[in-house]
């Protein structure tokens, strides 16, 4: 095994370890602690690359999609964003019910001698790479026929971004963003379906 594929290895098992801690903490606050209300957007400590979390909601008002939505702010600079193509390494998605119980599972932590197959993508300046997590995908179990949960959620996308201009041989720089909102409803009703097909009509209609 070659050395950069070993390094990356390891700081995404961090990640996912770090990104698992932040929501199993963040679960444990308390509800009219202001910090944990809603957050849908956050961006690099440099600016270079911004997320949008979308939780798209049915007319039911139940929760069965995440959106995220990776953007470059800059006028001039493209960038190539790299994650785990196993999206339940990359995108960790944390649900749980009013009492802090976890509803999902856990993220992917790859071994340190499996094979990790990467999602490279350039986001030119001014544009956006968008992908579409089902929240029904991540749920331990399935709900019973018209249980209705009150739900808090956290979303942490683990990632490395760098400048195209840069010379090969620049590290990827390494970055969980986070979002998260603590006032959404889960319904089995809400789940059923093809979420990314209903994602695409709740992006249209909000237009």
């Amino acid at each position: 095994m070659n050395r950069i594929i070993s390094k990356q290895q390891l700081v995404f098992f961090a990640m996912v370890c770090i990104s698992t801690f932040t929501w199993t903490a963040g679960f444990a606050r308390e509800e009219d602690d202001p910090i944990m209300t809603k957050k849908t957007t956050d961006s690099s400590p440099d600016g270079l690359l911004e997320m949008r979390a979308m939780f798209a909601i049915d007319d039911d008002g139940g929760l069965f999609a995440v959106g995220i939505e990776l953007r470059n702010p800059s006028a001039t600079k493209n960038i190539i964003a790299r994650w785990p193509s196993d999206l339940q390494a990359a995108v960790l998605i944390g649900v749980a019910d009013q009492r802090g119980k976890t509803l999902t599972t856990p993220g992917k932590i790859f071994r340190i001698d499996e094979h990790i197959g990467f999602t490279t993508v350039t986001i030119k300046s001014g544009t956006s790479y968008e992908l579409v997590v089902p929240i029904q995908s991540r749920l331990k179990a399935s709900m019973e026929r018209g249980e209705k949960i009150q739900a808090r959620v956290l979303v942490c996308f683990n990632l490395a971004y760098k400048l195209v201009d840069e010379a090969v041989s620049e590290d990827f720089k390494p970055i969980t963003l986070k979002a998260h909102d603590m006032d959404l409803k889960l319904m089995q009703k809400s789940l059923e379906g093809d979420a990314k097909a209903k994602y695409q009509e709740f992006i249209r209609r909000r237009k």
